[in-house]
């Protein structure tokens, strides 16, 4: 590439190089004896001032100030909105536990339901990012648990519309958990993170229910009322926060 090529095609780079810099101060020394680069060196100095004269001027150091501290402030609410929705969910699995009329004896029931808990506490984590994936993970870790502990049975619909209203309401404490750290309404806390919240605190009352539930061994009936309570929790609180956008607008 010859030194007239190089100041064609990279005029407004060299021009906004320091002055002292050797590739600009040759396509310069250049530019004086070739008219054609001269034009493209001027043009471009010329449109680096007027970038130049259009940056803002920063802002005054008390406002920065104020800046920081909303910064800080909406970082500590985010934390402290996910610390109150993940005692949420550890607690609703452990009331609906010490609640029930019967719970299972079995070592690997007992096992799985703590699974399903830490991993609903995990998921809270999340909803400061992700919510949908939050939901097919949740449906994901109670389908996988329905294949390990259950077999051929019953549907047991009355059972199953107890479990399922139990996860709803397990879904909803998460919620209200998320809420009561921020107290600023529905919207404030956002729609990620509700649906998010609402299936891993479905995914807390699923744990329970593996201990609970007398027909948590029946395949046919977890995948409908266990499984699809964590859908139906998930939807519902959509359809909450939908709601509660429209009121508030």
């Amino acid at each position: 590439m010859t030194v007239c090529e190089s100041v064609r095609t990279g005029a407004a780079g060299l021009a906004a190089l320091p002055p002292d810099d050797p590739e600009r101060a040759a396509a310069w020394a250049h530019a004086r004896f070739c008219p054609p680069c001269a034009r493209l060196v001027r043009e471009s100095e010329a449109l680096q001032g007027l970038l130049a004269e259009g940056r803002p001027a920063p802002l005054p150091a008390p406002v920065m100030a104020r800046v920081s501290r909303m910064v800080l402030e909406l970082r500590a609410r985010d934390r402290r909105r996910v610390a109150w929705a993940t005692v949420a969910a550890c607690t609703a699995t452990l009331l609906l536990v010490a609640f029930g009329r019967a719970r299972s004896s079995a070592a690997g029931d007992w096992i799985l339901a703590a699974v399903l808990c830490a991993a609903a506490a995990s998921l809270v984590a999340l909803t400061r990012r992700l919510s949908l994936e939050i939901v097919a993970a949740a449906v994901a870790l109670a389908a996988v648990a329905a294949g390990l502990s259950g077999r051929a049975g019953p549907l047991e619909v009355a059972v199953g519309l107890h479990c399922a209203s139990l996860e709803i309401a397990s879904a909803g404490a998460v919620v209200v958990g998320g809420w009561l750290a921020v107290r600023g309404g529905l919207t404030a806390i956002g729609r990620r993170f509700i649906v998010g919240a609402a299936a891993a605190g479905a995914l807390a009352g699923d744990a329970a229910l593996h201990l609970t539930c007398r027909a948590h061994a029946s395949l046919p009936h977890v995948l409908v009322f266990h499984l699809g309570g964590i859908i139906l929790a998930a939807l519902v609180a959509s359809l909450v926060w939908q709601v509660a956008a429209k009121a508030e607008a």
